[in-house]
């Protein structure tokens, strides 16, 4: 065995061949991404809907794939593309493919499924894979939030509380099923989640979320981008990540909701926020409608 086909079965080790999806049976456009992650950026592709092979054995999927047009006579569905670059290096596309590995075992209707993976016979750094997952059509749940703060069906100028409520139980229930299996997300955000046409939300991974602004992350130890506005404060003191730093998480995506995915202690710079929460600090609920900051 060459050291070349060696390496290709090492990095693909992880991923069952009933994942894979012929390159030929998909498309996307470059020149249009939908967001930009630590391992890859994200294209609204095209895909044959008769493309995946051994689909029974992929458990719910099939299931999952007849809902994503309405017309079933359409021969192909509309899904989200996450390619790495093709600078990225042997190290670059095992993360991406340890991510794909991963993602496979996720099995929740609100978290972001996985529908497949395009490899190549080529090299996998001359062409590297595509990792196929369902399109979220309505974006992340801020870009949606702000959308929806200038229309007309808002409730009194904030977010209905019914749907609010909706939104938390779905983006709880993501959540639990991560930390019953001992996973922590360490970025959940409103721009981390994304709204389908049903008006569902689902925890998407980096990936998948928009790209990032300088507001929301800060560099720290290094070149790390650390999500610090929603960072609990063992998190920011010692880099220490549990469920329950992913529950303060929650705690922010929850106000998130509540204003219209308005920026985290907005009017303080990222060191003042380290110093407010590491000290205790906690953002302001005395601004939200009356309904919300007892469920908050």
């Amino acid at each position: 065995m060459s050291e070349e086909v060696a390496l290709r079965e090492s990095l693909l080790a992880g991923i069952p061949h009933e994942w894979e999806i012929p390159c030929r049976h998909i498309s996307w456009d470059t020149e249009k991404p939908l967001g930009q992650g630590s391992f890859g950026t994200v294209f609204l592709g095209r895909m044959l809907r008769n493309s995946m092979p051994n689909q029974s054995r992929v458990g719910t999927m099939s299931r999952v794939l007849s809902k994503f047009t309405p017309d079933n006579k359409d021969s192909t569905m509309l899904v989200a593309v996450k390619t790495v670059g093709p600078e990225a290096s042997a190290d670059d596309i095992r993360e991406f493919l340890s991510e794909a590995a991963f993602m496979k075992n996720f099995s929740c209707h609100h978290i972001v499924r996985m529908l497949g993976i395009t490899t190549s016979e080529q090299p996998l750094w001359h062409t590297p894979p595509a990792l196929v997952m369902e399109w979220m059509a309505l974006g992340d749940l801020a870009s949606y939030l702000r959308q929806r703060e200038r229309r007309d069906d808002c409730s009194d100028g904030v977010v209905k509380p019914k749907l609010a409520l909706t939104w938390a139980a779905q983006i709880a229930d993501g959540m639990l099923f991560l930390s019953d299996r001992n996973l922590v997300h360490r970025d959940l955000a409103a721009r981390n989640c994304l709204v389908d046409k049903q008006l569902t939300v689902k925890i998407a991974d980096f990936g998948l979320a928009r790209c990032m602004s300088a507001d929301e992350y800060y560099r720290r130890r290094g070149q790390t981008r650390l999500p610090i506005r929603w960072m609990a404060p063992e998190s920011l003191n010692q880099s220490y990540f549990t469920t329950k730093s992913d529950v303060w998480s929650y705690g922010i995506v929850l106000w998130e909701i509540a204003t219209f995915a308005a920026l985290p202690y907005s009017g303080l710079s990222h060191e003042q926020v380290i110093a407010h929460v590491t000290q205790g600090g906690y953002l302001d609920l005395r601004d939200l409608p009356a309904r919300l900051p007892s469920v908050l």
